[in-house]
């Protein structure tokens, strides 16, 4: 007979040995502002960016980061293509490598209506994109983002804020 919780039991327990053993210099807690994550992350909730597991590994496609600005700032995106791929908005769709992406995690209407690209993604870089392609500010506009400026993964939600900022 198969226990499910069993393997979520071993996630959370991972999880809360991780948070517990990493150094809080290695996580940054960041407040979303924008709805262009909506409805993955929406303004007002927090989420912790772990800055470690990038420098090793790389980012991944799907991955959610924290980046730096051309003007300066920290905003998060999604990761959907890496260097070398070829990225292409067809209408709500989106294309990397001549391939259809499914993305569950788009509300309807949220894929926006433009074409984009095809675009090829310069050594280096990723290309970046908001959930919320009606209202994101991302790649689209500002080009591949270079990995240098990937502040870290979004880890988990650390919830929502009130109205004054505060618990």
């Amino acid at each position: 007979m198969r226990r499910p919780w069993r393997g979520w039991a071993l996630a959370g327990a991972v999880l809360a040995v991780a948070l517990l053993t990493v150094p809080p210099a290695a996580l940054t807690r960041v407040t979303v502002h924008a709805d262009a994550m909506a409805p993955t992350l929406r303004p007002g909730e927090r989420v912790l960016v772990e800055r470690v597991t990038l420098r090793w590994s790389g980012p991944d496609r799907g991955d959610l980061v924290a980046y730096r600005t051309p003007a300066g700032g920290l905003a998060l995106n999604r990761v959907v293509a890496l260097a070398g791929d070829e990225v292409a908005l067809r209408g709500t769709e989106l294309y990397v490598n001549d391939r259809r992406v499914a993305e569950p995690y788009l509300a309807p209407g949220a894929g926006g209506r433009g074409w984009f690209g095809p675009v090829i993604v310069p050594a280096g870089q990723v290309f970046l994109l908001g959930d919320n392609r009606t209202v994101a500010v991302d790649s689209r506009g500002f080009g591949g983002v270079p990995v240098a400026d990937l502040v870290g993964r979004v880890l988990v939600r650390d919830g929502p804020l009130g109205r004054n900022g505060r618990r």
